[in-house]
This record gives structure tokens, sequence and C-alpha cells, in this order.
């Protein structure tokens, strides 16, 4: 049997980057509604904006909803009181070996609550944490994305491109970027503030991309889809997609020819 390998046909995406032929379907940042930040109740505004798609709230997992555990544990680390203080002091709670003492792993987007239970986060899913830790604290924190030099590695017989998402507080013009993860080495042009839909669209092609390389290829399918539907605009969702409606006739195609 022949060893199926995409290199050349296409570019995954995991750690929640875009491959280089999807980025001109991001959204430019005037275009970006970051209103949910600043909401009493940003999940619940994400959830009306799902619904307005056609999409069921209840069928899909927010990563960035958080437990009252998890809130409380929050408040009892932080005594700041300024919006850049408190990120400042909850990024120190998070990485510190006297708080979660979270560790960089590339491998799986978990959401919040698995990040927070697992001490284990890729740069989406810190974020996911990060953001609705803080916004429970009453600070807008927003996504952003890094546009910056991509990434390449090979997962068995993937070629996968990463990029870098993370957390930031502020404007486009004045914007404070935490860094988790594996940043050193890799070039920042500048970064983007996306919208917390644009980042639940990235942590469902992220999953596709995960599944598709633990060979679950149906559920690759379902998250790449719903990443698709989430935001049409995101090319990484469906360049992700392609991959995982393909990889199954390529090894189909495969074993007729042995």
């Amino acid at each position: 049997m022949r060893m199926l390998t995409i290199l050349g046909f296409a570019a995954l995406v995991v750690g929640s980057g875009s491959p280089i032929a999807a980025l001109g379907g991001q959204s430019r940042p005037d275009q970006i509604d970051i209103s949910s930040a600043t909401s009493a109740q940003p999940w619940t505004q994400l959830e009306s904006e799902l619904r307005e798609r056609g999409l069921d709230p209840n069928e899909i997992v927010l990563p960035g909803e958080i437990t009252t555990e998890m809130e409380m544990w929050a408040r009892e680390k932080i005594t700041a009181d300024t919006p850049r203080e408190i990120v400042e002091e909850l990024l120190a709670a998070l990485i510190d070996p006297e708080g979660l003492q979270l560790e960089y792993t590339p491998e799986y987007t978990g959401t919040a609550i698995e990040v927070f239970e697992t001490r284990k986060a890729n740069c989406l899913a810190f974020t996911h944490l990060f953001v609705g830790l803080s916004r429970a604290l009453g600070v807008p924190t927003l996504y952003v994305y890094w546009n910056r030099v991509e990434r390449f590695r090979k997962d068995q017989d993937l070629v996968v491109v990463s990029g870098h998402v993370s957390a930031g507080l502020g404007s486009l013009n004045d914007l404070f970027v935490l860094r988790f993860g594996a940043v050193e080495g890799l070039e920042a042009r500048g970064v983007t503030p996306i919208s917390d839909m644009n980042a639940l669209a990235r942590h469902y092609a992220n999953r596709a991309t995960e599944l598709l390389s633990d060979g679950d290829f149906e559920a690759a399918v379902r998250s790449g889809e719903l990443a698709t539907r989430i935001d049409p605009s995101l090319g990484a969702a469906w360049v992700n997609l392609g991959v995982a409606f393909e990889i199954p006739l390529f090894i189909s195609n495969s074993a007729t020819q042995v």
C-alpha cells in the first residue's frame, strides 16, 4: 500500500493558524464586531449570533465558557484594580508554579474548562481560558490573531502550518497582547483583533485537524463543516474540511492499488 501524502496538496491548521492560501479570507480590523467583549453576558450574545446564522447554540460547545468554580479561583488570585494589572496578574496566576502552572502543548485545542482541568493548552485553548476568566472579572479582553510567519511541521502523513492566537486588551492602535506558547523565534508582523465568532470557528477548524491526525475522519468532517457554517469567511476551515473529505478517498484508492 502506498503511503498517503498530502505534501503540496493542502495545509492544515492547528494552534489556530491559517494556511497561507487562506489569509485573504480573514476579516479586516474595521469589520470586526468586538461588542461581546464589553457585554455583561458575552457568551449569551454569541449564542444569539449563532441563532441568527441558523445554528443551534445548544449543539455547539462554546470553548470560552467557564464554571463558577473557575471564576471563584480567579477572584481569589487577583488583587489588582486596573484592567492592565488584572490581566498581568491573571497571566502570572495561570503560568506560575504556585498557580495553575499551565503547560504549553500543541496537540489538542481544549475548551477553557478542559484546560483548567488538565493544565495543558495550545495557544487557542489558552486564549479560551484567559478570555473566559478575564471577562468574568470584568475585563473586556479580545481574541487576537498574529499576522506572522507560519511554522510548518509534518504530522504523520499530514503537513501542518501553525499560526498564533492570543488575548489582547485595548484598541487596535493601543493593544496589549499576551504571550503564551511556542512563540519564540517566530516573527510577529502585527496583530489583528478577531471576533468571538471567528475564534469559535477556528476552534472547530483546529479540532478537525486533530481528529484527522487521530484517524477519526467522520468526526473531522463534522467539525470542519461546523467551522465553515460558523464563519464562512475563514479560509482555513474550508481547507481543513476539504482535506477531511479527501483523505478517505486517498486511502481507498491506495488500498485498491496494492
